[in-house]
């Protein structure tokens, strides 16, 4: 599962805690679709203090089998006073009436061990 190869991939960087997933209806205008969200806890670990440290993932959309799509995520880490992030990032086709993807994303991350 996902959830596994997060945890082997990244096991010297941070430690899983518990993931979780929802789903629900969305609609726009006309157009009626399915929101699927997993989201995964982790804690950052003391051996990324002072690093750069990027993790992400690769994924297809449904009806399109041929593109592969990568999704990434930037952490400058620091010290050691924990604090609770939330990283998101919303490829949705949902977002516009054109149909345009848009993503808001904080390009680098700052974040501390612990969090």
């Amino acid at each position: 599962a996902m959830e596994n190869r997060f945890a082997t991939s990244y096991v010297e960087n941070v430690l899983f805690k518990r993931s979780l997933v929802s789903s629900g209806p969305i609609r726009l205008s006309a157009v009626k679709g399915i929101r699927v969200d997993r989201a995964i806890a982790a804690e950052i670990l003391p051996s990324l203090e002072g690093k750069t440290f990027k993790f992400g993932y690769k994924y297809k959309l449904i009806g399109d089998a041929k593109s592969v799509y990568l999704s990434e995520f930037v952490f400058d880490v620091t010290g050691h006073k924990s604090r609770g992030l939330w990283i998101h990032k919303d490829e949705s086709n949902f977002h516009s009436e054109d149909g345009e993807v848009y993503a808001n994303t904080q390009k680098v991350i700052t974040a501390r061990v612990g969090d």
